[in-house]
Protein backbone atom coordinates (compact mmCIF):
# COMPACT_ATOMS: atom_id res chain seq x y z
CA UNK A 1 0.00 0.00 0.00
CA UNK A 2 1.36 3.42 -1.19
CA UNK A 3 2.43 5.30 2.22
CA UNK A 4 0.55 7.88 2.15
CA UNK A 5 -2.55 5.72 2.16
CA UNK A 6 -2.44 4.77 5.59
CA UNK A 7 -5.78 4.66 6.84
CA UNK A 8 -7.66 1.55 5.77
CA UNK A 9 -9.95 1.62 3.31
CA UNK A 10 -13.52 0.47 3.69
CA UNK A 11 -14.08 -0.96 0.37
CA UNK A 12 -14.18 -4.78 0.22
CA UNK A 13 -11.16 -6.21 -1.19
CA UNK A 14 -11.34 -10.05 -0.07
CA UNK A 15 -14.87 -12.06 0.24
CA UNK A 16 -14.25 -12.38 3.74
CA UNK A 17 -13.82 -8.07 4.32
CA UNK A 18 -16.85 -7.86 1.79
CA UNK A 19 -20.01 -8.02 4.64
CA UNK A 20 -18.05 -5.82 7.43
CA UNK A 21 -17.06 -3.17 5.22
CA UNK A 22 -19.74 -2.39 2.31
CA UNK A 23 -21.80 0.27 3.18
CA UNK A 24 -18.65 3.08 4.43
CA UNK A 25 -15.75 4.39 2.20
CA UNK A 26 -14.23 7.67 3.05
CA UNK A 27 -11.58 9.81 1.11
CA UNK A 28 -10.15 12.91 1.75
CA UNK A 29 -8.31 15.48 -0.02
CA UNK A 30 -5.85 18.44 0.82
CA UNK A 31 -5.43 21.01 -1.42
CA UNK A 32 -3.12 24.23 -1.01
CA UNK A 33 -4.08 27.34 -2.30
CA UNK A 34 -3.02 30.72 -3.46
CA UNK A 35 -5.47 33.77 -1.75
CA UNK A 36 -4.33 35.87 -4.21
CA UNK A 37 -4.43 34.09 -7.52
CA UNK A 38 -7.02 31.35 -6.33
CA UNK A 39 -4.61 28.73 -8.11
CA UNK A 40 -4.71 25.12 -6.03
CA UNK A 41 -2.99 22.16 -5.84
CA UNK A 42 -3.95 18.75 -5.01
CA UNK A 43 -1.25 18.04 -1.80
CA UNK A 44 -2.99 14.84 -0.87
CA UNK A 45 -5.51 12.44 -1.60
CA UNK A 46 -5.94 9.76 0.92
CA UNK A 47 -8.25 7.11 2.45
CA UNK A 48 -9.41 6.92 5.99
CA UNK A 49 -10.64 4.17 9.18
CA UNK A 50 -13.71 4.70 10.46
CA UNK A 51 -13.78 4.79 14.36
CA UNK A 52 -15.79 2.59 16.88
CA UNK A 53 -17.03 6.62 17.57
CA UNK A 54 -18.66 6.51 13.61
CA UNK A 55 -20.29 3.62 15.11
CA UNK A 56 -22.00 5.30 17.50
CA UNK A 57 -22.49 9.02 15.98
CA UNK A 58 -24.39 7.02 12.88
CA UNK A 59 -27.01 5.51 16.10
CA UNK A 60 -27.36 9.14 17.69
CA UNK A 61 -27.86 10.51 14.02
CA UNK A 62 -30.45 7.64 12.98
CA UNK A 63 -32.23 7.88 16.44
CA UNK A 64 -32.13 12.38 16.16
CA UNK A 65 -29.87 13.16 19.24
CA UNK A 66 -29.01 16.24 19.00
CA UNK A 67 -25.76 17.84 17.76
CA UNK A 68 -24.58 14.49 16.18
CA UNK A 69 -23.97 15.60 13.03
CA UNK A 70 -20.38 16.50 12.04
CA UNK A 71 -19.15 19.61 12.96
CA UNK A 72 -15.52 19.85 12.87
CA UNK A 73 -12.04 18.46 11.87
CA UNK A 74 -9.06 17.78 14.14
CA UNK A 75 -6.01 18.57 12.17
CA UNK A 76 -2.83 16.93 14.02
CA UNK A 77 0.59 18.12 13.68
CA UNK A 78 4.57 17.72 14.86
CA UNK A 79 6.77 20.80 15.18
CA UNK A 80 9.88 18.97 15.61
CA UNK A 81 12.59 19.01 12.24
CA UNK A 82 13.03 15.46 12.48
CA UNK A 83 9.92 14.12 12.63
CA UNK A 84 9.29 10.58 10.96
CA UNK A 85 5.98 9.62 10.48
CA UNK A 86 7.13 6.08 10.02
CA UNK A 87 7.58 6.07 13.92
CA UNK A 88 3.78 7.17 14.44
CA UNK A 89 1.57 3.82 15.68
CA UNK A 90 -0.80 2.85 12.95
CA UNK A 91 -4.88 4.12 12.91
CA UNK A 92 -6.82 1.91 14.53
CA UNK A 93 -10.73 1.79 14.87
CA UNK A 94 -9.95 3.05 18.43
CA UNK A 95 -7.71 6.21 17.55
CA UNK A 96 -9.60 8.90 19.39
CA UNK A 97 -7.45 11.30 20.93
CA UNK A 98 -4.76 13.81 19.10
CA UNK A 99 -1.40 14.13 21.01
CA UNK A 100 -0.73 17.70 22.91
CA UNK A 101 2.92 16.25 24.73
CA UNK A 102 6.20 17.84 23.73
CA UNK A 103 5.88 19.02 19.87
CA UNK A 104 2.65 17.44 19.24
CA UNK A 105 -0.78 19.75 18.87
CA UNK A 106 -3.67 19.94 16.99
CA UNK A 107 -6.29 22.78 16.49
CA UNK A 108 -10.11 21.84 16.12
CA UNK A 109 -11.44 23.33 12.96
CA UNK A 110 -15.58 24.31 12.53
CA UNK A 111 -16.83 23.72 8.96
CA UNK A 112 -16.01 26.47 6.78
CA UNK A 113 -19.26 25.08 4.56
CA UNK A 114 -22.71 22.83 5.45
CA UNK A 115 -22.33 19.52 4.48
CA UNK A 116 -23.04 18.81 0.87
CA UNK A 117 -24.93 15.78 -0.33
CA UNK A 118 -23.99 14.11 -3.64
CA UNK A 119 -26.96 11.18 -4.84
CA UNK A 120 -26.21 8.60 -6.94
CA UNK A 121 -28.72 6.71 -9.33
CA UNK A 122 -29.35 2.84 -8.48
CA UNK A 123 -27.90 3.79 -5.16
CA UNK A 124 -24.46 2.80 -5.64
CA UNK A 125 -23.30 5.18 -3.58
CA UNK A 126 -24.37 8.07 -1.66
CA UNK A 127 -22.21 10.57 -0.87
CA UNK A 128 -21.32 13.40 2.33
CA UNK A 129 -19.17 15.97 1.71
CA UNK A 130 -17.51 17.81 4.21
CA UNK A 131 -15.02 21.18 4.46
CA UNK A 132 -12.64 23.10 5.99
CA UNK A 133 -10.25 26.05 4.92
CA UNK A 134 -7.30 27.23 6.70
CA UNK A 135 -6.20 30.93 5.93
CA UNK A 136 -4.77 31.75 9.02
CA UNK A 137 -3.04 29.71 11.91
CA UNK A 138 -5.68 29.03 14.61
CA UNK A 139 -5.68 28.35 18.20
CA UNK A 140 -3.79 25.05 18.67
CA UNK A 141 -3.76 22.62 21.90
CA UNK A 142 -0.43 21.86 22.94
CA UNK A 143 2.38 23.01 20.64
CA UNK A 144 1.58 26.07 18.79
CA UNK A 145 0.29 25.71 15.05
CA UNK A 146 3.26 27.88 13.01
CA UNK A 147 5.12 27.86 9.77
CA UNK A 148 7.21 24.73 11.07
CA UNK A 149 4.11 23.05 11.62
CA UNK A 150 4.24 19.59 10.06
CA UNK A 151 0.31 18.34 9.57
CA UNK A 152 0.38 14.18 9.89
CA UNK A 153 -3.11 13.24 10.98
CA UNK A 154 -6.44 14.57 10.35
CA UNK A 155 -9.67 13.50 11.79
CA UNK A 156 -13.61 14.43 11.65
CA UNK A 157 -15.85 15.22 14.75
CA UNK A 158 -18.98 15.58 16.28
CA UNK A 159 -19.06 18.31 18.87
CA UNK A 160 -22.40 16.53 20.60
CA UNK A 161 -21.78 19.85 22.94
CA UNK A 162 -22.08 22.68 20.66
CA UNK A 163 -20.74 25.34 23.74
CA UNK A 164 -17.48 23.36 23.79
CA UNK A 165 -15.06 20.13 22.63
CA UNK A 166 -14.97 18.07 26.22
CA UNK A 167 -17.66 15.87 24.26
CA UNK A 168 -16.72 15.74 21.05
CA UNK A 169 -16.45 11.71 18.96
CA UNK A 170 -14.13 11.40 16.38
CA UNK A 171 -16.13 9.52 13.51
CA UNK A 172 -13.25 8.78 10.85
CA UNK A 173 -9.41 9.41 10.85
CA UNK A 174 -6.21 9.29 8.75
CA UNK A 175 -2.58 9.91 8.74
CA UNK A 176 0.13 10.37 6.43
CA UNK A 177 3.47 11.71 5.14
CA UNK A 178 3.62 15.17 6.33
CA UNK A 179 2.64 18.82 4.97
CA UNK A 180 4.90 21.20 6.50
CA UNK A 181 1.94 24.56 7.19
CA UNK A 182 2.74 27.27 4.83
CA UNK A 183 1.34 30.12 6.29
CA UNK A 184 2.02 32.15 2.89
CA UNK A 185 -1.12 29.39 1.73
CA UNK A 186 -4.53 28.42 2.68
CA UNK A 187 -4.74 24.28 2.66
CA UNK A 188 -8.49 23.17 2.47
CA UNK A 189 -9.44 19.53 3.32
CA UNK A 190 -12.61 18.14 1.62
CA UNK A 191 -13.79 14.65 2.96
CA UNK A 192 -16.20 12.54 1.63
CA UNK A 193 -17.78 9.49 3.40
CA UNK A 194 -19.49 7.30 1.16
CA UNK A 195 -22.54 4.97 1.94
CA UNK A 196 -23.73 2.67 0.20
CA UNK A 197 -27.52 0.26 -0.09
CA UNK A 198 -26.82 -3.65 -1.76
Amino acid sequence: MNDELQGKPCTPTEPADYRANRDCAGFIKIWQFDPKTGQSWLKKEINNTILYGGADLLAYALAGKANSGISHMYVGFNNNASFNIGNEPAVTKGSTTFRTDGDYGYVRVPLTFPAAFQAQTNYEHNTVFFTVMLTSPPESEGAEFNDDSKIHTIGLAAALNPSGDNNDVIFSRAQFTPITYDPAFGLTVTWGVRFTAI
